[in-house]
């Protein structure tokens, strides 16, 4: 036997289940599915093994090959006898004669099968790298976006705390404000009413307070515009600051009183006795003097223009 049909006859008997191997060992595109993850990676590279562990399995049986022409004589075969290899040495079986050529074809075919299926479970193994190549560079470049889109949100709720943080504050002052303002508001209101209580007149722009006695009375910084304080007890009271213009304080007595920065302007003043009186800075222009009583009384800038 030579050294092809030794070899053909080795593959063949590989194949046709004699050296225990079957075609259920090889990957068929019946029992295979598409790579997905790392479980179809690790049944392609499996299989691969499979397929290599086949071929040197074969190489081997082929290396220890006698190609002498006494092969099947040291056997001790008759004519028309087979040499089959039981898995652990060579034997002669009764069979029909094989020519190499026909032996090599059927084998050279087996060959180019085994290295189809090789290839196609090489480049699905490729497919499947490539696929999670690209899934993890995507998974990656969707990760990093969302994380960019958590760091906008969360600088724009820190700025969103920041404004109301700073509303709060604001809030927090004007409160302030208005609960000062109603204080003052009700202590003024508690004065008027006192004042009302005390006078029976009214402290109001244009208010009826004549004859009323206010003496040594808080009445600085009110609006008196117009008020009617004919005869009225002013002695020692605090104007300061407050709104006399065009009031009628005729034969009023002032003596001592707080005038400073006062506005008169057009106030009658005929016959009142100020006297003593502090009229520092204060506006007498067009106010009516006549028979006005102004001893000792300090004139400091005031305005006493015609």
């Amino acid at each position: 036997m030579n050294k092809y049909a030794s070899f053909a006859l080795a593959f063949l008997l590989v194949f046709s289940g004699c050296l225990g191997g079957s075609d259920n060992d090889l990957v068929t595109e019946d029992n295979t599915v598409e790579p997905v993850g790392e479980t179809d990676f690790t049944s392609l590279e499996k299989d691969l093994d499979n397929l290599t562990e086949k071929v040197n399995t074969l190489e081997t049986l082929i290396n220890g090959i006698d190609t002498s022409e006494d092969t099947l004589a040291e056997l001790g075969c008759e004519d028309g006898d087979i040499a089959r290899y039981t898995g652990e040495e060579w034997a002669c079986s009764e069979g029909r004669g094989v020519t190499s050529e026909q032996i090599w074809a059927v084998v050279s075919e087996e060959f180019d099968e085994v290295k189809d299926r090789i290839d196609t479970a090489k480049d699905r193994l490729d497919e499947a790298r490539e696929d999670i190549d690209y899934q993890y560079s995507t998974f990656t470049f969707i990760t990093e976006d969302l994380y960019e889109e958590i760091d906008m949100i969360e600088t724009e709720m820190n700025d969103l705390r920041d404004d109301v943080e700073e509303f709060w504050s604001v809030a927090y002052l004007m409160q302030l404000e208005i609960n000062n303002m109603t204080a003052e508001m009700e202590e003024m209101q508690e004065r008027i009413n006192e004042l009302e209580n005390m006078t029976s007149c009214q402290l109001v722009p244009y208010g009826n307070c004549a004859g009323a006695n206010l003496n040594y009375t808080d009445l600085s910084g009110m609006d008196l515009t117009g008020i009617d304080l004919r005869d009225a007890m002013l002695a020692g009271a605090n104007l300061a600051d407050a709104n006399l213009a065009e009031a009628d304080l005729t034969r009023a007595y002032f003596q001592d009183a707080d005038l400073t920065n006062a506005y008169l302007y057009r106030a009658d003043l005929t016959d009142a006795d100020l006297g003593s009186a502090d009229l520092t800075d204060a506006n007498l222009y067009r106010a009516e003097l006549t028979d006005a009583y102004l001893g000792s009384a300090d004139l400091t800038d005031a305005n006493l223009a015609e």
